[in-house]
C-alpha cells in the first residue's frame, strides 16, 4: 500500500469530437462524457461507412494508447 508503480510520461489531453447529423443518420446515440476507450470504439462501428466517411480518427494513437493501464 502507499507504492508507485507507474505514472503517465506527460500529459494527454484527449478530446472526442463528433458530426451529430452522422449520428442522426444512422440513428445511433451520441457519445457521452466518462466513455470508455471500448465503449468510443464500439460506438464509431455504428456509424462506420467506409466509402464514404472514417469514423474514428486519431492524430496520435500513440500518445492516447500509452496512457492506457497496463499497456505494453
Amino acid at each position: 500500500m502507499g507504492e508507485l508503480y507507474a505514472i503517465p510520461y506527460g500529459e494527454s489531453v484527449a478530446g472526442l469530437f463528433y458530426n451529430k447529423t452522422l449520428f442522426d443518420m444512422m440513428e445511433a446515440p451520441y457519445p457521452r462524457d466518462g466513455m470508455t476507450w471500448d465503449e468510443v470504439f464500439e460506438l464509431v462501428s455504428r456509424v462506420k461507412n467506409p466509402r464514404l466517411w472514417m469514423s474514428l480518427s486519431t492524430w496520435k494513437f500513440g500518445l492516447v494508447a500509452s496512457q492506457i493501464i497496463g499497456a505494453v
